[in-house]
């Protein structure tokens, strides 16, 4: 019954926030605290827009047909607000916390960009490819990271009551950073969208199990 409640509540959240077409509901649990993550994606004028809402911190995206990644804009609370944007062979990172600005570029030529995971990976999970290399801009420090997913094996999961076959993704820093941190994602081999995650922000950072709990069309 609680959560029958709380699904209606973030479906109004959704109408509220301006959700479009698909909307997704994760549950992230750091250390038994569970927190629910809205995700909405809607198709306008040849591009994707996508919104991610997550208690204090909101999310826009704005994608190509394929979801390559063009615009990326964070803001948490009033306090800070992060845009990247891909601009020719570059990404312009603009942060804005504490009355600061500061501007960065970043040279990635024609490397992917992906700055979250849940669409990030849909023309990787769908081809006949076994490795990924893309960049990644960490909001902490603005400081860009190569990295590489590598497929392993497909599983069976059952989440919420409702079955997936899954395509199980290792995720990791490239190079001689690859042993510092490491992640795996599991993708739906129909839809190419995340159902599971695990995985902490760093070393003496917290462990995180993100899991889809609703799809609402």
């Amino acid at each position: 019954m609680c959560r029958s409640l709380v699904i209606v509540a973030l479906g109004l959240m959704f109408c509220s926030q301006g959700f479009g077409e698909q909307k997704l509901i994760y549950e992230s649990v750091v250390k038994g605290d569970a927190i629910k993550v809205l995700w909405g994606s809607e198709e306008k004028e040849n591009k994707v827009h996508i919104k991610i809402v997550k208690r204090e911190k909101n999310v826009t995206m704005e994608c190509l047909p394929d979801f390559s990644l063009i615009n990326y804009s964070e803001k948490v609370g009033g306090s800070r607000e992060l845009n990247i944007s891909k601009v020719g062979p570059c990404l312009i990172v603009k942060n804005y916390e504490q009355g600061k600005e500061k501007i960065l570029s970043h040279k990635i030529d024609k490397m992917p960009w992906v700055q979250e995971f849940t669409f990030g990976f849909q023309g990787f999970i769908k081809s006949n490819k076994k490795s990924y290399e893309f960049c990644i801009v960490y909001p902490k420090d603005l400081a860009l990271h190569e990295m590489i997913a590598t497929k392993e094996e497909e599983e069976e999961l059952e989440i919420e009551g409702k079955k997936y076959s899954t395509q199980k993704v290792k995720i990791t820093l490239a190079g001689f950073k690859k042993s510092f941190w490491k992640g795996y994602a599991w993708f739906d081999k129909k839809s190419a969208v995340m159902v599971r995650y695990k995985a902490n922000e760093g070393p003496r950072t917290p462990y995180m199990e993100t899991s889809l709990i609703e799809v609402i069309q």
